[in-house]
């Protein structure tokens, strides 16, 4: 997630530090938290829940918020699923995200936002 965080603020220029890795750390376990402790099995809510860690965690200097909803498509992709999002959804999902990650919804919210766009990947065989 370093890394992730290092190119997405690249990108724009923006300085990449690590501030705070025992919250990166902590917000990495949230999933599985969730699965454990909290009988979550749907991976697009652990996705969401992933991304509402990370991004409340604030961990590094940058780029906090891209690379929350970064990590939360890549756990997605992991787990044999894609965020199929079209131009016109796009716009709607990054203001309800900014919600999210600023308090104003919670990870239940979230997610039915973007569940009708969550898919199974296709099986390579």
């Amino acid at each position: 997630m370093v890394a992730l965080n290092q190119h997405i603020v690249h990108a724009t220029g923006e300085n990449h530090a690590l501030i705070f890795e025992d919250r990166l750390l902590g917000a990495l376990t949230r999933p599985t938290n969730q699965f454990v402790y909290g009988d979550v099995d749907d991976i697009g809510l652990l996705a969401a829940f992933l991304m509402e860690a990370v991004g409340k965690a604030h961990p590094f200097e940058q780029g906090n918020k891209r690379t929350a909803y970064a990590v939360g498509v890549l756990f997605l992709r992991q787990n044999g699923y894609r965020l199929f999002v079209g131009a016109n959804e796009e716009r709607m999902i990054a203001h309800r995200f900014i919600d999210f990650v600023t308090h104003r919804l919670d990870a239940l919210s979230f997610f039915e936002t973007i569940e009708p766009f969550i898919k199974p990947m296709p099986n390579k065989q």
